[in-house]
């Protein structure tokens, strides 16, 4: 597996463990990426039925980043901001940034009597629907306020707020 992929890998495995702790349910939508959508996040309904809020997410990893106390900065490809971008989705969109250790030995940690794992990242989610245009060809650097952390509370909230009410 490359650096990359294993990367790509361990984030997507993460958020879909925040979702679930809160009782939310992200997975893999149909088709090839073709508009920056790398999770389909949503309620469920009481007898198992899909609910009413639905967010669509693009996870970004990396090991690298510029940050203060406030922000973070993630260099986000010109094709999944303007993808993110639009407002005139049906379903919502974010960004989520997974900042991982930079060694690989210190991105999860298993305890053998507790059912704790404790994953070595900290992440981040972004609205870029009311974002500007930008005439950068490549990539357009992205603040995040190191506030908006991706947590169970914030996926309930996010789902509250932006893709119904769950």
């Amino acid at each position: 597996m490359t650096p990359n992929l294993h990367k790509e890998t361990l984030s997507l495995a993460y958020v879909q463990t925040v979702c679930a702790v809160a009782g939310f349910v992200a997975g893999r939508p149909p088709g090839p990426d073709m508009d920056s959508v790398d999770l389909i996040i949503r309620s469920v309904g009481p007898n198992g039925a899909d609910g009413v809020a639905q967010l669509e997410v693009q996870v970004k990893s990396s090991t690298q980043t510029r940050h203060s106390t406030d922000v973070i900065e993630y260099d986000l490809p010109i094709k999944n901001y303007d993808d993110l971008r639009p407002g005139h989705t049906l379903i919502p969109r974010a960004l989520l940034v997974v900042l991982l250790a930079a060694d690989g030995d210190d991105w999860l940690t298993v305890y053998e009597h507790d059912l704790m794992s404790q994953f070595g990242a900290v992440r981040y989610w972004c609205d870029l629907a009311k974002r500007p245009a930008v005439s950068n060809t490549k990539t357009t650097r992205v603040h995040i306020p190191r506030s908006q952390v991706f947590d169970a509370q914030a996926v309930s909230a996010l789902l509250t707020t932006r893709g119904g009410n769950p």
